[in-house]
């Protein structure tokens, strides 16, 4: 369980940051993280992971992305 709310901390964070950047992804990780917050065991720790993975790529993405004529 204690991984569990390590990772869930880590995708909210991660959602927060990601936000800053670009808040189209709001609803879908607002309503995910809402949605692994009502799990009250660890059961769907790999898709949790799975998601903080992908959000962990996303983030990294979206900083490194530099318009040149936008």
């Amino acid at each position: 369980m204690k991984k569990y709310i390590k990772l869930l901390n880590e995708y909210d964070s991660l959602k927060d940051e990601i936000m800053s950047i670009d808040d189209r992804f709001h609803d879908g990780m607002y309503y995910d993280i809402m949605g692994f917050m009502s799990e009250t065991d660890d059961g769907l720790i790999d898709e949790l992971e799975s998601q903080v993975k992908a959000c962990r790529s996303l983030l990294k993405g979206l900083k490194a992305l530099k318009y040149t004529f936008c």
